[in-house]
């Protein structure tokens, strides 16, 4: 099996070797494309079989890597694609977003209506850059960005932390001329995993299990996990706990970045053994988004007449850069050892093979065979993808984080149709500013109002900057427990809950003043949070 890390589809499109990137990006290091264990179940129980599509992230050399998984009979085993995991965890992904809204009249500050909340006091005056969003995508910290000359954005962001060569500078000026905005990315703290390539698995059975007892053997603290679920209806653990998060846990400020930090401690205040479900509904908005019979000319690359010319139709075709693109040019074309020995990465040497002609094949270039390995390793993963979307109605995804010491007990899934099936992605709170007559819209009090009808007084911008603190940090007690409801759920009916924080939450928030006020109680509600965490220590969950 090849073990070669995925090249990210997020990654900086920045031309930095002597020559030009095609079909692949390139940057100073080799990227990284997901950061968490993640797998997609199909369950038909209609023919009673069940498809796995799994990718699994790994650290390490590729020579120390073994991989051993088990299913309930022998199973038909098949080349997946990383597009799928894209697809779905684009199309699924949590979302939380800040509504802005301001009662009487407020005069705004000259830089405009941008949320400043979510800014240092600095970034008011910054050399010509303005930072108009903040957050945290996958692995990546983003910024966007709009300047006033090419040359005082690659300042800033060279003086942020982002190494990008001085030559970059006109190559950036005619989108700064054009008034475009620019999104800087670097991988969070942490991130540093690579990817293989998926493996997709058929076999007789109507049940999803994830074999994570194995996954001890090597998992890192806190390991993220993200299960999907394909079927008819809306899946739920059977034999782990289930959570749904206090939404004022998370930093609405900075659009959700803390995220799996609350699935890590919701998890954890539950006895380690638990998810949280994203999302649940309709597959209809994924379908054809892999692959649609006739998109692409694949007989048109058995017209090529040499090995480079081969690559450049592929990329040509119009697939985004992926690991599994990567893997299909490396059974077309060697990536030859000698190069590797000398520290060339793959991508540079697919995207420019006439710069490499001494390390091409020699003889004369078979296209109809690279043509027929081309549709094997690559486009029939993407088929056996698209089968997914296009064979079930519903889709449920799912998120923990687990620890070794957790990991004692595979998690298993099953159909739930007495719930409600329809669970959004999208989060919403909104920050109202009251800036009474005339007042300046920094200077205005504020009140964060959650979905759940919880209203959260917060002192003014202003305040904030003049005391160098966030308001994720000024909640303080808000912010706990991660878990609002913890519940036992089962194949039929509603579930039992364990335990419900909403009503003490909703105390708190009642009770949380801005800064000044003597009137949090918070530490009596904490001792009996405290106490409820110790009852539940005792609950044993169903084998």
């Amino acid at each position: 099996m090849r073990t070669l890390v995925s090249l990210s589809v997020l990654a900086l499109a920045v031309p930095l070797d002597a020559f030009a990137c095609g079909g692949f990006f390139c940057n100073n290091d080799f990227p990284v494309d997901q950061s968490a264990e993640q797998i997609v179940f199909g369950v038909n129980s209609d023919t009673g079989d069940t498809t796995v599509h799994v990718t699994v992230s790994y650290e390490g050399e590729s020579d120390d890597f073994a991989w051993i998984v088990p299913v309930p009979t022998q199973p038909q085993l098949g080349v997946s694609s990383d597009a799928l995991f894209t697809a779905i965890s684009s199309a699924t992904a949590p979302q939380f977003i800040l509504e802005q809204r301001e009662t009487g009249i407020c005069n705004m500050p000259e830089f405009g209506t941008r949320d400043m909340a979510t800014m240092s006091p600095n970034d008011a005056d910054d050399g010509g850059v303005e930072v108009v969003g903040k957050e945290q995508v996958g692995p990546y910290d983003t910024l966007t960005l709009r300047a006033e000359s090419s040359s005082e954005l690659l300042t800033w962001l060279n003086e942020a932390g982002y190494d990008l060569p001085s030559n970059l500078e006109p190559v950036l000026a005619p989108y700064v001329a054009d008034g475009q905005f620019f999104v800087a990315l670097k991988l969070s703290a942490g991130s540093d995993t690579g990817d293989l390539a998926p493996l997709a698995m058929t076999y007789p059975s109507t049940s999803a299990a994830v074999p994570i007892q194995l996954t001890a053997i090597a998992a890192t603290p806190d390991m993220p996990l993200e299960v999907y679920v394909l079927g008819d209806a809306r899946a739920v653990p059977d034999n782990y706990l289930h959570v749904q998060i206090n939404e004022s846990a998370i930093d609405w400020f900075t659009g959700g970045s803390n995220y799996m930090d609350v699935i890590s401690l919701a998890a954890d205040e539950a006895g380690g053994q638990a998810f949280a479900t994203d999302y649940s509904g309709t597959t209809a908005n994924l379908r054809g988004t892999l692959w649609q019979e006739g998109q692409v000319d694949l007989d048109g690359l058995r017209d090529a007449t040499s090995a480079a010319q081969f690559v450049q139709m592929v990329f040509g075709l119009g697939f985004p850069a992926s690991a599994s693109l990567l893997d299909a040019l490396m059974d077309v074309v060697p990536f030859p050892e000698e190069l590797a020995d000398q520290g060339l990465r793959p991508q540079n040497f697919y995207d420019c093979l006439d710069c490499y002609p001494e390390y091409l094949p020699e003889g004369p270039f078979d296209a109809d065979a690279a043509a027929d390995q081309f549709e094997a390793s690559f486009i029939d993963g993407l088929r056996l993808a698209e089968e997914l979307f296009a064979s079930f109605d519903h889709v449920t995804r799912m998120t923990s984080s687990m620890d070794a010491a957790e990991m004692t007990v595979d998690p298993m899934f099953v159909f739930n149709t007495d719930m409600e099936q329809q669970v959004s992605n999208i989060h919403t709170a909104e920050i109202v500013t009251h800036c009474g007559v005339g007042e300046g819209w920094d200077g205005g009090e504020r009140v964060l109002r959650l979905a759940d009808g919880r209203r959260v007084r917060l002192p003014a911008r202003s305040w904030m900057w003049e005391n160098d603190e966030t308001e994720f940090n000024l909640m303080g007690d808000l912010t706990t427990p991660a878990a609002l409801v913890i519940e036992d759920l089962s194949a039929t009916g509603e579930g039992e809950v364990l335990f419900d924080f909403s009503d003490i939450a909703a105390e708190r928030a009642r009770q949380f003043d801005r800064p000044g006020c003597a009137c949090n109680s918070g530490g009596s509600l904490a001792g009996f949070w405290t106490v409820g965490l110790l009852l539940l220590g005792l609950r044993r969950r169903r084998a």
